[in-house]
């Protein structure tokens, strides 16, 4: 499955994409890397880069909407209850190394009705 972003984000990287690729280092083609998004939105590079890169080790991303990133730890945390009361396609195997969640989150009732009003 391909992941994708589940939101429209203002000033958002999607058509940027091809130039951002351009501008990559060869050596993200060769070696395990860490990519690190500070304005993460809608998260198009970061779909991009999880879809196109194995060798990504580990994604660290940022926004200084607070609830945006709320929004991607319940979704890392908890797909399938998040999944199964909104309309996402987002597609991420959270059991997979890649793609966990070490942080501390609120009771599960409480995440997902906040960030499925944010959503």
């Amino acid at each position: 499955m391909t992941a994708k972003p589940f939101l429209k984000w203002a000033g958002g990287k999607t058509q940027l994409i091809g130039e951002i690729e351009k501008a990559l280092p060869g050596s993200v083609y060769k070696e395990k890397f860490t990519y690190i998004e500070p304005f993460v939105g809608s998260g198009a590079v970061l779909f991009w880069m999880l879809n196109n890169f194995q060798n990504l080790k580990k994604a660290v991303i940022n926004d200084i909407n607070a609830d945006l990133i709320n929004t991607y730890r319940v979704i890392a945390s908890y797909p399938n209850c998040f999944h199964s009361s909104i309309p996402l396609k987002v597609g991420l195997s959270v059991s997979s190394p890649r793609y966990t969640a070490d942080f501390p989150l609120p009771s599960l009732t409480q995440v997902t009705a906040n960030n499925e009003t944010f959503v």
